[in-house]
């Protein structure tokens, strides 16, 4: 199944009204691109006046809801003319980051060279993700949605099809994207780094490893590395974009 990350209008994103990195390379090769939907083909979307009006209902509670946070009103720009951006990490990327993160701030813990298939049962995942654990990336950790507002925190509630969601800042995402990328990596299993590499950014370990996956092929396809530095790099891109225009981030799979 498809992992894509949507920057965008919610309007543009129910309406459909957007191409997947599956379908703008399809369009760029000149290809048919045949979309899956699980379930079956869902029924037309509705107008976009009224998604813009459930949108505005749902903000103004929203406003109401995170009144404490003193983050101001809830709202950005649902017009037609609104930018949009989409690229797609996959599960893999997804999950890689989401493992990466977590075996960040678990220094106890050993990450696994290779990227497990049931990631979500990870210790360090399930520990750092837990609504009890004081996680400094609960932004990339818990939330699944994040609005252009500026709190530092993750909120429980539906969102726009009242399906229950975690959700986030966008320029909280940012900052804590960045601090990741800037703070010394966990050391993967089998991995020997010597104590003065140890002191170094994340960046520059991450180039090197990921020179030594592109050198050792059987390091290749899902290493934990590889998956964590797609996942990484393709947020960090998009929650520029987000904080840049004020616009959610939305997950579509």
């Amino acid at each position: 199944m498809a992992f894509d990350v949507y920057v965008g209008s919610m309007t543009r994103f129910y309406r459909r009204e957007w191409e997947n990195a599956g379908q703008r390379l399809a369009r760029e090769m000149g290809a048919k691109y045949n979309m899956i939907y699980a379930g079956g083909e869902p029924d037309p979307p509705p107008p976009a006046d009224e998604i813009r009006d459930v949108i505005g209902l749902w903000c103004a509670e929203l406003t109401e809801g995170l009144r404490d946070l003193k983050c101001g009103e809830i709202k950005w720009n649902e017009g037609d003319e609104a930018p949009y951006f989409t690229e797609r990490p996959a599960w893999e990327g997804y999950a890689g980051l989401l493992l990466w993160t977590a075996y960040a701030e678990q220094p106890k813990l050993t990450p696994p060279a290779i990227l497990p298939e049931r990631w979500e049962s990870d210790l360090a995942y399930k520990k750092s993700s837990s609504p009890n654990h004081p996680s400094l990336y609960q932004q990339i950790l818990r939330a699944n949605l994040w609005i252009p507002a500026d709190f530092n925190a993750v909120v429980e509630g539906p969102d726009l099809c009242g399906e229950q969601a975690v959700i986030g800042s966008t320029f909280e995402l940012k900052r804590a994207l960045d601090h990741l990328a800037h703070s010394r990596p966990p050391i993967l299993q089998g991995e020997s780094i010597p104590e003065t590499k140890q002191k170094s950014k994340w960046a520059s370990l991450f180039g090197a490893r990921r020179k030594q996956v592109a050198e050792n092929p059987a390091q290749k396809g899902n290493s934990l590395i590889a998956c964590a530095g797609q996942g990484l790099s393709i947020f960090r891109q998009l929650a520029d974009k987000a904080c840049e225009n004020r616009l959610p981030i939305m997950l579509s799979y």
